[in-house]
């Protein structure tokens, strides 16, 4: 075979091999450095002001698209994307890194999201390698410290079990939830799972917070029904009341 056709072929093969699609699971195990193709559901608004940064998630794992910028491609919660780059680690979170715009396809739009996986915070806090960058639920947390944020973002500590396990919150000023009141009592919080060394959860917008269902439990009345038959039962007292009144003639 012509030398020239066999070194065409070979970078055929190279540079498609290079940015085959897999899934997100298989792209994380290959870790920072190699380049992969992904696809997914985007699950995020952009949480950067300067820069690029979304949520994308498919039924095997979830992965940062970030770039430095003003997004290549604007992309809405709820697309369907292909993307392609190279795994970067920050802080122990893992990236893709796009080039370009033209490593960016939008397949769809208005897609579901995956389910939030209702974890506990001592899940968080032992498993959070598992469960990064995508989308959780945890019930019954309340804020153990830190001060609600007025103007610029914040970590705090939860707990959902009384302070045994305690892990971080973090308040994005990026994202629509600042400026409102904090939760009171305790919540139900979902939203993405971040790492900057340690794993947090990151609330998207102000209705991932929730009354928690435990707060709204039906009060039992104080109360009993014991019939007159019984021992210690109420005693009734009859009267006749055949003349008393006025008589009236019903015709």
């Amino acid at each position: 075979m012509n030398n020239k056709i066999i070194l065409f072929l070979t970078i055929i093969f190279f540079t498609s091999g290079l940015f085959a699609q897999s899934t997100i699971a298989a792209a994380r195990a290959q870790g920072a450095g190699a380049s992969v193709t992904v696809h997914g559901i985007v699950t995020t608004p952009n949480s950067q002001t300067s820069n690029t940064e979304y949520g994308l998630q498919d039924g095997t794992g979830g992965l940062i698209i970030y770039h430095d910028g003003s997004p290549y491609v604007a992309l809405a919660v709820g697309a369907s994307v292909e993307v392609s780059g190279t795994l970067l680690e920050y802080y122990g979170k893992l990236e893709v890194i796009p080039d370009n715009a033209d490593d960016i396809t939008v397949i769809s739009q208005n897609n579901s999201l995956p389910a939030f996986q209702v974890i506990t915070v001592a899940d968080l806090i032992a498993y959070g390698e598992n469960y990064e960058s995508e989308l959780i639920h945890i019930n019954n947390v309340s804020i153990t410290s830190g001060t609600w944020p007025t103007s610029s973002s914040v970590t705090l500590s939860i707990s959902d079990d009384g302070g045994t396990s305690t892990g971080n919150m973090r308040i994005d000023s990026d994202f629509d939830i600042i400026g409102n009141p904090e939760p009171a009592g305790s919540f139900d919080v979902q939203g993405i799972v971040g790492q900057f060394d340690d794993y947090q959860i990151l609330p998207r917008y102000y209705t991932d917070f929730n009354p928690s269902s435990s707060s709204s439990s039906t009060t039992t009345p104080d109360y009993k029904w014991t019939s007159s038959d019984s021992s210690g039962g109420p005693v009734y007292s009859w009267e006749d009341i055949t003349s008393t009144g006025t008589l009236i003639s019903m015709s």
